[in-house]
């Protein structure tokens, strides 16, 4: 039988509930969120349990993330794309400034400055208003509750 280790924890967010202690782990890669059973210490060898479901590899991702972490090893989240991790915000803060009363062509000057939004000769076929439409779309999306769908890994159908 293999040894078991302890993975040194460092817990945030703690939250007692009912069936056991809500915390998140964080290190250098980021947070991974744990529910420990009642009776469980976070400075000993501890146990996971994985429930059959139809979420069952995103829940083996997520352990062995922590595993990965406990060893010292990179355990970054590889669910979002360097370009899913720069558009997101961008996309929320488009929503935000809708949600404002800003037009698209604010939104562009918001993140392009105005003298880039001055070079542009026809702002309706501006590349840069497509880009405003686009990541209010994506954002309106996400407050709909698209956002979900980032926290699952694509599967093959």
């Amino acid at each position: 039988m293999a040894t078991a280790i302890a993975i040194p924890l460092d817990l945030t967010n703690v939250q007692d509930a009912a069936d056991g202690r809500y915390a998140r782990h964080r290190d250098r890669a980021g947070e991974i969120p744990l529910l420990l059973l009642p009776g469980a210490e976070a400075a000993a060898a501890f146990a996971a349990q994985l429930p059959f479901a139809t979420d069952s590899p995103d829940r083996v991702e997520a352990y062995l993330r922590l595993w990965r972490c406990g060893q010292g090893l990179d355990a970054s989240d590889k669910r979002l794309t360097p370009l899913q991790r720069r558009r997101i915000p961008r996309a929320l803060r488009a929503a935000d400034a809708r949600a404002h009363g800003a037009t698209y062509r604010e939104i562009a000057r918001a993140f392009h400055g105005i003298e880039r939004l001055m070079r542009e000769d026809d702002w309706r076929e501006s590349s840069l208003r497509t880009e405003a439409i686009d990541l209010l779309r994506f954002g309106l999306r996400l407050i709909a509750g698209d956002y979900l769908d980032l926290f699952r890994h694509r599967r093959r159908s």
